[in-house]
């Protein structure tokens, strides 16, 4: 019996053999390095260079491992945790990524014996880095937060002086805009380096960009061979993940599908059904669509880029349309991100449409030209004989007369279909009735692919088009170079700015022009430049469109970082960690005077080949009209509700919601997001008030609207504007005329008489003259003792550069003109007063136009007038 047991021990010793594994890392780029093979079922063990564990020799970059191996043959390989992207897994299984392959080519393969015999490859050599240049290395730095915009190299091989990266495709980095950003350093000394790198925020030492010991690499003698890191990954910030949306669309109609919500600001991203960018399968009609979502709750949606009447957006945030959302009727889908827990809706599903009964199919063509007069259907359902089609209200026609022609299609097999339109008239002053060829084939209207559909074989579930719409031809297109210009002097953070103060050049801020005709967000070809010695940023762009298109756009603070949180620390603008809290869509300009986005045609070929615009001021906020630092104004709104049939006033209460991100900002009512601010107050009759202390700088206008809160529904009934729905109620803040153009400690909006329903049309008229020139009563200007005659007097200091000051006498009370004009008598600037008592006083001009646009250097005329009474004409020299 004992012999039997020794010879089965035997047996079993040599079913598995102790075989050492070695991975030679000559990179010495590699920090953690794992086993894995068949040996193991794939399943990674921890290999060593620390000198146990069968490791011969510490930190010589040749890894060890010890591995219980059965007879037979094996395959093997090894990773290094580091996943890639900035993470490191553990298990390394996928759960927590997959760690590095390390082999390059085919898997080392060896056998084990049945005698316990070891042969094949168990090591493996990872060769060195090898430069192409001698002492010249590429250098790079994989930004995975895409946070940074001006990244720069430093490091023992330069001294540590700064060498600016690269992500243009130029200068050694291989793909533009991909946020790796690159640089090649040469004249690189044998021996060891370390390296490392900073945004360049305009600061003095700019903001280090590495987390934990500096990357070092090693040149050897030959300066061609070198070890170590040379890549730095910046990775995605933590508490974030990577959320896959799917709209799952059953319709077959959708072409293009975008999603947005709260964690994107309501900007819209791409959705895929190519198969790529994380979509499964291509054209399947399941959009996918990822976003980076920090840690939060959230809502979303999707669009279909279409917008209803022929035309597609591409911004999709108003400046060209909306597109069709995709969730109507149905309250948004919520999801929560929690350090990389996902919980809730991220998947939407848009049903099939369905036949009227089985087998038979409605179909309708819009004609948006209203020229057609008698329409008929053809399709592969009737093998394309003609079915009338009707506009009269009856026979499936909802509306008679409204230009939609509807045709109900009877005995409609289960399969794919194609259909299309003709009016019945030939266009040779004949029209057909069997329309097939025997009285002429009509015109047919279709433009393009004929639309097609599926019927199940349910007979009842529809997919793709059954509707069809006839767009109005347009003209030739023409091409023309736009000059764009907007004056940024209350946004400059420069000394003696008493404005808003965000925009700083030295912090590698830009301010670009962004619309429909150089891709909005992603524009191209958009950085303004600033004109030497004056405050106006101007832009020339190429633009090709119909000649009568509106074309709209936007002025576009592009802040850096560094500005960023000059912004939040002006305002106080953090979050409950202490981070700057402002939204991502700070830097878009909204237009007061146009409620929106700017406008401008192209107009018919006049052969100048140009397009100048007016100056504008960005935001609207021209000097003068904010309202400056250390002055406030207690802004009051009112309401009637006496009319609004749901609100109970008992119960219900009252709301002024902010539109305006800059307001709510400056003010710290949010970090730029539309917030309500509830307690609006009864003072009788239906009508609610509600007092807003606006303390400068902050701009003149104020973007609102009412809502209330009804108790029983437990719902918010916000007014109509705003968001989605258009532009909100707009009021602009003004200064006393009487008073010198201060501004008002109190000022009294008008009563707004009506909640509005349906729509918003209550933006008060954009008036830049609103915003007044100082007039100063001269000191002892008592009305007593009135001055004989009127005057007026050469202006000083002359030449002068920015203002300059002119005294003048009334002898009574009288209205007053003051207007400068350039030396060929074009208007530059004018101020009326009216009923200006008599007495001495000073006017100062700034040398800037009627709108705020600082002059030219030149020579100007400048007259005043007193009622009927006087007028005299003078020079003055603007000199800067």
């Amino acid at each position: 019996m004992r012999k039997l047991l020794s010879s089965f021990l035997l047996i079993s010793s040599l079913l598995a053999v102790n075989v050492t594994f070695t991975v030679v890392d000559n990179s010495w780029s590699n920090t953690s390095v794992m086993y894995k093979g068949t040996a193991t079922d794939w399943a990674v063990v921890q290999m060593f260079d620390d000198g146990t564990n069968g490791d011969v020799t510490a930190d010589d970059h040749t890894w060890t491992v010890v591995v219980d191996v059965a007879a037979g043959d094996h395959e093997w390989g090894a990773i290094d945790i580091a996943n890639g992207d900035g993470t490191n897994c553990t298990a390394c299984d996928g759960s927590d990524g997959y760690g590095t392959w390390l082999i390059n080519g085919g898997n080392p393969s060896y056998s084990v014996s049945d005698a316990g015999d070891v042969t094949g490859t168990t090591s493996y050599t990872i060769d060195a880095y090898t430069a192409s240049v001698a002492g010249s290395i590429v250098f790079t730095v994989d930004d995975r937060s895409q946070e940074n915009v001006a990244v720069e190299y430093k490091g023992a091989a330069t001294n540590w002086e700064t060498v600016p990266m690269y992500d243009d495709g130029t200068n050694g980095d291989a793909t533009a805009g991909d946020n790796v950003w690159s640089v090649t350093i040469e004249n690189i000394p044998a021996g060891t380096h370390e390296w490392g790198a900073i945004e360049n925020d305009g600061s003095e030492y700019g903001i280090w960009l590495i987390n934990g010991p500096n990357p070092s690499f090693t040149l050897d003698e030959d300066l061609l061979t070198y070890h170590g890191h040379t890549n730095y990954i910046i990775p995605v910030p933590a508490g974030e993940m990577d959320v896959t949306f799917t709209i799952t669309d059953h319709t077959w109609m959708i072409e293009d599908v975008m999603v947005k919500g709260s964690m994107s600001g309501w900007g819209v991203f791409q959705a895929y059904d190519d198969g790529t960018n994380g979509d499964v399968t291509a054209g399947d009609h399941v959009w996918t669509a990822q976003y980076t979502t920090p840690n939060g709750d959230y809502q979303w949606g999707a669009i279909d880029t279409d917008n209803g009447d022929g035309t597609i957006c591409v911004a999709c945030d108003g400046s060209d349309g909306w597109g069709t959302w995709l969730m109507e009727g149905h309250p948004n889908p919520e999801f929560s991100v929690l350090n990389g827990a996902l919980d809730g809706v991220t998947s939407w599903v848009l049903p099939p449409d369905s036949a009227v009964s089985e087998g038979v199919v409605k179909f309708t063509v819009h004609d948006g030209t209203e020229e057609w007069t008698d329409l008929m259907w053809k399709g592969s359902p009737t093998d394309w004989a003609v079915v009338q089609m009707y506009d009269d209200g009856t026979n499936g026609d909802e509306t008679a007369g409204d230009h939609v022609w509807t045709a109900t299609v009877p005995a409609v097999m289960a399969g794919a279909h194609q259909w299309g339109a003709i009016d019945t008239d030939n266009g040779d002053d004949t029209e057909c009735e069997a329309c097939d060829g025997s009285d002429g084939y009509g015109t047919w209207l279709i433009e393009g692919d004929n639309p097609s559909f599926t019927l199940d074989a349910d007979m009842l579930t529809l997919h793709g088009q059954t509707d069809y719409e006839i767009v109005p031809a347009g003209g030739n297109e023409v091409t023309k170079t736009v000059l764009f210009n907007v004056d940024l002097t209350e946004w400059l953070d420069e000394e003696g700015n008493m404005g808003m103060r965000a925009f700083n050049i030295a912090n590698g801020d830009e301010m670009q022009v962004r619309g429909s005709f150089n891709n909005w967000g992603n524009c191209t070809e958009c950085t303004m430049t600033r004109t030497p010695g004056t405050n106006i940023f101007s832009h020339a762009i190429e633009v090709t469109a119909l000649p009568d298109a509106e074309l709209q756009f936007a002025y576009y603070m592009h802040l850096s970082e560094a500005s960023l949180a000059a912004v939040a620390e002006r305002f106080d603008a953090y979050d409950s960690e202490g981070n700057p809290a402002v939204v991502d869509w700070i830097g878009w300009e909204t237009s007061p005077q146009n409620n929106g986005n700017r406008n401008f045609m192209l107009g018919e070929d006049d052969g100048t080949g140009l397009v100048e615009l007016s100056e504008e001021s960005f935001y609207d906020a021209f000097p003068g009209s904010v309202v400056p630092e250390g002055t406030s104004v207690t802004a009051i709104f009112s309401i009637d509700m006496s009319n609004v049939a749901a609100f109970d006033a008992a119960e219900d209460s009252v709301y002024l919601r902010t539109h305006d991100k800059w307001l709510n900002l400056s003010q710290g009512f949010s970090d730029g997001q539309d917030i309500n601010h509830y307690a609006a107050t009864a003072v009788g009759d239906g009508v609610y008030e509600f007092p807003v202390t606006l303390s400068g700088p902050v701009t003149w206008n104020i973007y609102y609207k009412w809502g209330w809160y009804d108790l029983s529904e437990a719902t918010e009934n916000d007014e109509a504007g705003g968001g989605l729905g258009g532009a909100p109620r707009i009021r602009y803040l003004h200064q006393d005329m009487d008073a010198n153009c201060e501004w008002p400690a109190t000022y009294r909006f008008p009563l707004d008489t009506e909640f509005l329903l349906e729509e918003n049309n209550a933006q008060e008229t954009w008036d830049p003259e609103g915003i007044c020139m100082v007039l100063m009563a001269v000191e002892g200007n008592s009305g007593t003792t009135l001055p004989s005659v009127y005057s007026i007097s050469n202006n000083y200091p002359n030449p002068f550069n920015p203002s300059t000051e002119m005294e003048f006498t009334l002898p009574m009370e009288s209205d007053i003109s003051f207007t400068v004009f350039s030396l060929t008598g074009k208007e530059m600037y004018s101020y009326n007063q009216s009923a200006v008592p008599g007495g001495t006083y000073k006017i100062t001009w700034n040398g800037k136009s009627r709108d705020g646009l600082p002059l030219p250097s030149g020579v100007y005329l400048y007259e005043f007038r007193a009622g009927n009474e006087f007028r005299q004409v003078k020079k003055m020299t603007l000199l800067k």
